[in-house]
């Protein structure tokens, strides 16, 4: 199935590159792609800006920050805000305050405006984990920056409050604050000042591994491979594969739809490769690569994009490029632009994310993707 689509994929290149004389293909960056396509959506900002917040997300995890500073105005929903703490978060992880400082005033201005909404939570519920996470950075800035009552988690006396408090919150909670002391249990395990404790981070780590259990499966699938990691990154191999396996177990009994099976088991392969354990990850690709024929054509590119990100992890870049490939030939053979846009952005996403550059013969296929945008959305 793969090499019946790459067949079709290099004829629909071939094609293109027969085109219009003079053609000129304009070579982009992933993520700049990403943005592009993202920012096209303009009869709908709710996706709009959803896709543009994780691409401003996935340029700060990668270090383009000015990149980053030159999207975040773009986004035209509240969805600005949580871009903005987004940003700032990256400029505290290289100690730079004053950036961080002002861009958190920024999202300020959207929590007070949004205030009485359900997004003025949102944008506030980010800004309390950023003091959380970065408390010994911002203290004594609360007030500068918001008018919430937050302290600052600036030394370890505090951030011993703060996991007794959300150890007693854990009893009777329901699915949203399960979620939330999840988001917690990760920042407390990352602030900077238990960095040198990994008795303590591993403290942290037992909560969010502790109320994870506690959540519906697909949850639990989009957190387990991220523990594994800040266990594997806390010294914590044999916990790290434990939390792995445990999900895998789990996943046996469970009845996932097909894509979110192939995202999971691609998930799972990954930390398995990072951990080192080849044969557990090879088993996993084996079963999404048989999943993924059959999975709903709309589900496939993010779900073939997870599996190339397995695939880069072994070195099998090869391998990867199969998957994006398929994933974006896939794309192209939507009728609606909406869906058509979405799946690109995932790709492209994820190609950044690996550190990849697409070729000119990709180049040239989203450019002709980018062109044919327009009606039916």
């Amino acid at each position: 199935m793969i090499m019946e689509n790459l067949r079709t994929f290099f004829f629909i290149i071939v094609i293109l590159w027969a085109g219009p004389v003079g053609a000129v293909t304009q070579s982009r960056t992933p993520l700049a792609w990403a943005f592009d396509f993202a920012s096209a959506l303009h009869m709908d900002l709710v996706d709009q800006s959803k896709a543009q917040e994780k691409i401003i997300a996935d340029a700060v995890a990668l270090g383009q920050l000015e990149l980053a500073s030159d999207w975040v105005s773009q986004i035209r929903t509240w969805r600005q805000g949580t871009a903005w703490i987004t940003l700032a978060q990256g400029w505290l992880a290289r100690g730079r305050v004053a950036e961080a400082v002002a861009a958190l005033r920024r999202a300020e201005q959207f929590r007070t405006a949004y205030r009485q909404d359900w997004q003025g939570a949102r944008v506030a519920a980010h800004l309390e984990r950023t003091f959380l996470r970065y408390g010994s950075l911002l203290a004594g800035q609360e007030t500068a920056i918001t008018t919430l009552p937050v302290v600052a988690a600036a030394d370890t006396n505090r951030l011993e409050q703060v996991l007794a408090q959300m150890q007693a919150a854990e009893v009777g909670a329901d699915f949203d604050t399960r979620c939330a002391l999840v988001d917690r249990y990760f920042d407390l395990a990352a602030n900077p000042l238990w960095a040198g404790a990994p008795a303590r981070r591993s403290e942290a780590l037992a909560g969010v591994r502790r109320v994870t259990a506690l959540l519906p499966v697909l949850k639990q699938a989009e957190i387990v491979p991220e523990l594994a990691a800040q266990y594997r990154m806390n010294g914590e191999r044999e916990t790290a594969q434990d939390v792995l396996n445990s999900l895998e177990q789990t996943l046996v009994i469970a009845r996932l739809e097909d894509h979110q099976q192939v995202a999971t088991f691609a998930r799972l392969a990954r930390q398995h490769a990072i951990l080192g354990d080849r044969g557990e990850a090879d088993g996993l690709l084996k079963q999404a690569r048989d999943i993924l024929a059959n999975t709903d054509p709309f589900e496939r590119p993010a779900a073939a994009a997870l599996l190339a990100e397995a695939y880069v992890e072994l070195g099998e870049t090869a391998s990867a490029w199969e998957f994006y490939r398929h994933a974006l030939m896939t794309a192209s053979g939507y009728v609606n632009a909406r869906p058509r846009v979405l799946a690109v952005v995932d790709v492209c996403r994820s190609v950044a994310r690996q550190r990849l550059e697409f070729g000119e013969a990709d180049q040239e296929l989203l450019r002709q993707l980018r062109e044919g945008l327009r009606e039916p959305w």
